[in-house]
């Protein structure tokens, strides 16, 4: 799997990061909840916005700033 890949690479490195699978829903839907990205219903967007605002915080590597 792509996802194991990723891992293997990203963790001796250090790079940040976080796996979230989404049951039932491939590429395609992906690439058009981007199209609204604005759109409340997209758990996606809605998780990636929070991995981006965790990220600002340090909250996602466990660099918490207050």
């Amino acid at each position: 799997m792509n996802i194991e890949r990723m891992k293997a690479a990203f963790d001796p490195a250090g790079v940040c990061h976080a796996e979230r699978l989404y049951e039932g829903v491939g590429h395609i839907q992906i690439v058009a909840d981007f199209a609204w990205l604005y759109n409340d219903s997209s758990p996606v967007v809605a998780d990636m916005v929070e991995f981006f605002d965790g990220l600002q915080t340090g909250a996602i590597c466990g660099e918490e700033q207050s």
